[in-house]
């Protein structure tokens, strides 16, 4: 039981660290989708001259465009993702954000640098959320293998014990 015990508890790590990372990755996955429709149509609407959404558009999205240089377009990646801390006037925090800054040129053959931003999942809460539900399920399915494993050895020895105890009881010669 202490062994099956031990070999449980190394693949629920396992399992659990993979989950965390496969689930982040899904998440980030459709964060960055979000964020690319957000981007593509803000420099959609800039390139048809039409009016840019507000800063405050009934989301959480922000978005920022400046003009780069020529050189500086060159030097840096056209597409970038990045983890920040973002401050969210409407709640007066910093937290988590997803970021995508995109370069593109605009009608005038000027390179503007947009920035889009989203909030974004806090890991250290997640990875503490999923820590603390795995370490609950650990010991529910610890506690259900010891009570199962105990349960079925008492079962099955039973014909054993009961041979045991007539044994002890068996005396040669005497009548049984």
């Amino acid at each position: 039981t202490l062994r099956l015990s031990l070999l449980a508890a190394a693949v629920l790590t396992f399992w659990s660290a993979l989950f965390y990372f496969a689930l982040m990755d899904e998440v980030t996955d459709e964060v960055d989708d979000a964020l690319e429709d957000y981007a593509e149509n803000i420099i959609l609407r800039s390139l048809r001259g039409e009016p840019l959404p507000t800063a405050w558009a009934g989301s959480n999205n922000e978005f920022f465009q400046r003009k780069v240089s020529a050189d500086y377009a060159a030097r840096t990646p056209h597409i970038r993702y990045a983890d920040r801390k973002l401050y969210l006037p409407a709640k007066g925090e910093k937290e988590p954000a997803r970021v995508l800054t995109y370069i593109y040129r605009n009608n005038k053959g000027e390179f503007v640098e947009l920035t889009v931003a989203t909030p974004h999942i806090d890991r250290a809460d997640l990875r503490d959320a999923i820590a603390g539900w795995m370490m609950c399920l650990y010991l529910l399915l610890i506690l259900s293998i010891v009570g199962v494993n105990l349960w079925g050895v008492r079962r099955t020895m039973r014909p054993l014990k009961r041979l045991l105890e007539w044994l002890e009881h068996y005396r040669l010669g005497a009548d049984t």
